[in-house]
């Protein structure tokens, strides 16, 4: 009885349910409107990931930065000296080899 009120598509006690299925009620423009697509969402709220990654990178970071000292003292000053020019040779090589294949 109510619905002959409300704007076309639009149906309820309030005018605010919306007929089509793939649509909902926009309070802020009091209408009904497409429901986003997922791909809009995540564009949408992407940045919120990005600062939750930078966050939880950093606090990572943070945390293993002493361990990360200690482990670069013990290999310069106990197993590098232990290692033959070879070897040395060997190791560049293939931190060399890695570097550039991430470019």
């Amino acid at each position: 009885a109510g619905d002959s009120l409300c704007f076309p598509g639009h149906t309820g006690v309030r005018c605010e349910v919306c007929e089509l299925p793939s649509q909902h009620f926009d309070r802020r423009h009091l209408k009904c409107t497409d429901c986003p697509t997922a791909a809009a969402l995540l564009r949408e709220h992407a940045w919120v990931f990005v600062v939750l990654l930078a966050v939880g990178l950093a606090r990572l970071a943070h945390r293993l930065s002493g361990r990360l000292k200690s482990l670069s003292r013990w290999f310069f000053v106990c197993a590098l000296p232990k290692i033959g020019l070879v070897g040395k040779l060997k190791i560049f090589l293939s931190f060399y080899q890695v570097f550039d294949t991430l470019e």
